[in-house]
């Protein structure tokens, strides 16, 4: 598997993470954990990847 594929399926988690009541901030605070155990890196993508979600689902929530 490549990264775009870890990727997707990290963002199909985040947007169910949300629509059950998980709030940006704590999707967040997830990330700064994971930048101590995975490293910084893999933290900023997480990070790239929650806050497309996060304005995906905002943008929708407007609709």
């Amino acid at each position: 598997m490549d990264d775009t594929t870890y990727t997707e399926g990290m963002r199909t988690h985040l947007h169910g993470a949300l629509r059950n009541g998980v709030t940006p901030e704590e999707i967040r605070e997830v990330f700064l954990q994971v930048a101590a155990y995975c490293g910084v890196p893999a933290a900023l993508d997480g990070v790239k990847a929650a806050q497309a979600v996060i304005d995906a689902e905002s943008s929708s929530d407007r609709d």
